[in-house]
Formats: structure tokens, sequence, C-alpha cells
């Protein structure tokens, strides 16, 4: 079972920041909005 966690923040408020220190320290792959729209065009 793949476990996926998604984070919901305004904008400027330090979100990918954040979400990338989660990833880290729960040893997660880190996926921004950038990878998923290059991902889908491709």
């Amino acid at each position: 079972m793949k476990n996926i966690i998604t984070i919901s923040r305004q904008f400027g408020a330090g979100g990918s920041t954040i979400g990338q220190a989660v990833a880290d320290k729960l040893g997660f792959y880190y996926c921004d909005k950038d990878m998923i729209l290059n991902a889908a065009k491709n």
C-alpha cells in the first residue's frame, strides 16, 4: 500500500518547504505541482 500526503495551503505560506521537510522526515518521495504538471504533459 502506498501512502500519499497532500498539503493544502495559501500562496506564500511555505507549503513546499514544509512539505519537503515532512517528506524527508517520513522517508517519502516529495513531488510538487510542477512535477505533476510536467508528468501530465508527457
